[in-house]
């Protein structure tokens, strides 16, 4: 539904979701926290930061003390914490976020993977913000690259004939968002 453009259907379905999760697992299961990371993006989305902030850091705090800051449910969400921030106004707060998430990142899936590129084209425009243009401008550029390489390429090979959605916001100057497909109640 967020995809589509349905914010407030989303947010609907998500409270829910996390409700549903939240009778059947303890409030720190990985289930549970999941929701509340893909929630809070919405919430974001809607012109709500701070209880996205909220919402995220609460989940990675648990999702790092259960599973450790390198496992990819972490890393996810604290991609997207980063984000809060930046929607807070609090750049360099996000910044020092985005740089020690992609850190992590690379060490765990390596440079091309889509969340590592997702860190690290949000870094990019969280570098620009703080004024460090020509940092911004050089991770922004190998990040282009790798884009293209790695999500635009096989799309292209294949006669889709259209680059990656993610590619295109990238273009775009938007940061990238990043979801974690919860098991069905």
């Amino acid at each position: 539904l967020r995809q589509n453009g349905d914010l407030q259907a989303a947010r609907t379905r998500g409270l829910k979701a996390c409700e549903g999760y939240r009778k059947i697992y303890d409030p720190h299961h990985p289930h549970v926290l999941s929701a509340d990371v893909d929630l809070a993006v919405t919430l974001r989305l809607l012109g709500e930061p701070e209880e996205a902030r909220r919402l995220d850091e609460t989940a990675l705090t648990s999702l790092t003390d259960r599973l450790g800051a390198d496992h990819p449910l972490a890393l996810i969400c604290a991609v997207n914490l980063a984000s809060d921030l930046a929607a807070l106004g609090r750049y360099e707060d996000a910044r020092i976020r985005g740089e020690d998430t992609l850190a992590l990142c690379r060490a765990t899936f390596g440079e091309d993977h889509p969340t590592t590129l997702a860190c690290a084209g949000n870094l990019a425009l969280d570098l620009v913000s703080i004024g460090a243009e020509a940092q911004g401008s050089t991770l922004r550029a190998d990040t282009m690259e790798r884009m293209e390489r790695v999500l635009d390429a096989p799309r292209l090979r294949a006669e889709q004939g259209t680059p990656h959605p993610a590619t295109v916001e990238f273009r775009d100057h938007r940061r990238a968002n990043c979801d974690i497909d919860p098991l069905p109640l």
